[in-house]
């Protein structure tokens, strides 16, 4: 169960992964309804929103600071702004915290926390045979976090890369189905800052089949 991915940081801390909730033996009564919610993505500045599979809860990811926003804390925390050293704190068991750095903290990613403007890595998917994720050489990652800007780069699993200084100043989305954090807007101080929003989340099921009777 995948939260949504926070939003990137206007100049420019990256946003923080969705959180993730994994059970490998979740029982299920044939018949009965189970509720199912899956996260959206945070705008530009904001925290994504939860991910629910009947009595699992997934944490949103928190958004990267900017100069009007502390970063958010979440499912993986938020990377500091270039001008807020604060970061986002991530929650234990679904994601770690964000960062920072003086050209903006990466997010954390639900594999490992953020580094300088580097985001956190995401998890690999546990799901056997399920292509959800980004695909790095084979593997399928989850909820990785999002660039600070000024070049950061995104952490494995649908964060959004750092936005560049100048004309090319927006940070990456987070990519759809991923719970990935967004990266955050380049900062050189010129030309308009354009935040990005952070990856939607997804629920994955994988079942057994019943055993057949002779």
């Amino acid at each position: 169960v995948v939260a949504g991915g926070g939003g990137g940081g206007d100049h420019s801390g990256g946003g923080g992964a969705g959180g993730v909730l994994y059970s490998s033996s979740f029982s299920v009564t044939a018949g009965n309804t189970y509720s199912v919610t899956v996260g959206g993505g945070g705008a530009a500045s904001s925290n994504g929103s939860d991910s629910v599979f009947s009595t699992i809860t997934s944490t949103a990811g928190g958004r990267g600071a900017g100069p009007s926003s502390a970063a958010g804390n979440g499912g993986s925390g938020g990377g500091s702004s270039a001008s807020d050293a604060a970061y986002g704190s991530g929650t234990v068991g679904q994601g770690h915290d964000g960062s920072t750095s003086g050209n903006g903290g990466g997010g954390g990613g639900a594999g490992a926390a953020a580094s300088g403007s580097t985001g956190g890595v995401g998890l690999i998917n546990p799901i056997t045979g399920s292509t959800a994720g980004q695909n790095v050489s084979g593997i399928y990652y989850l909820a990785g976090g999002g660039g600070g800007g000024s070049y950061g780069t995104a952490g494995n699993g649908g964060g959004g890369y750092g936005g560049y200084p100048g004309s090319y100043n927006q940070g990456g989305s987070g990519a759809a189905n991923t719970g990935g954090g967004a990266g955050g807007s380049g900062g050189d101080g010129g030309g308009q800052q354009l935040p990005s929003p952070g990856g939607s989340g997804i629920v994955i099921f994988s079942y057994q089949a019943p055993v057949q009777k002779a």
